[in-house]
């Protein structure tokens, strides 16, 4: 029968207790403090308008093209330029000109900012900025993306309410096929 070696036994359980204790303890501390993801729990923000989040911000010089978020969806550039090919009907093409004079002010204004504030996030996380410097940088970003996400979406409803199903369903196919390029 194997010897048992009780200092080492009385080692690894000691060791075992003093874990589960700190583990128990880390859990207890992770549930007491406030989660910073958790909406419900952060300060009600003000609902920012197209307007208020296209206004230029401040670029620090840290701001990288790859921090102008890609449009989810961009239909306009294939409209404009194959009117011809989607068969527009003269109505149509006021249409469009008329919503691309509209959005395009808040669209252009708002793919700066994110940019712009992408580069402030950088430079003050760089900087150790405090959190509630960071946190507030990190909404507005999010809102600013927000409302571009939503300008594309009202896009695509205008685009769809315009055109017939067969010029939506080709203008769809185009779209389509120039994503896979």
């Amino acid at each position: 029968m194997p010897q048992i070696n009780t200092s080492k036994s009385l080692k690894t359980s000691v060791l075992f207790t003093v874990s589960a204790l700190l583990l128990a303890g880390s859990l207890t501390a992770c549930q007491s403090t406030t989660p910073t993801y958790n909406k419900a729990r952060l300060p009600a923000l003000a609902q920012s308008s197209v307007e208020v989040l296209a206004a230029p911000v401040a670029d620090t010089g840290l701001s990288v093209a790859a921090d102008s978020s890609f449009p989810i969806i961009e239909l306009m550039p294939y409209i404009m330029g194959q009117a011809e090919a989607l068969a527009l009907t003269p109505a149509q093409v006021a249409v469009f000109a008329n919503y691309r004079k509209m959005a395009m002010k808040n669209r252009l204004g708002l793919q700066a900012n994110e940019k712009a504030l992408r580069g402030q996030l950088r430079t003050a996380l760089i900087a150790d900025a405090d959190d509630a410097t960071t946190t507030a940088l990190i909404h507005r970003i999010s809102e600013t993306e927000m409302a571009h996400m939503k300008l594309r979406r009202d896009c695509i409803k205008v685009v769809r309410s315009t055109l017939t199903p067969a010029q939506f369903d080709k203008l769809m196919q185009m779209y389509k096929q120039s994503l896979k390029k």
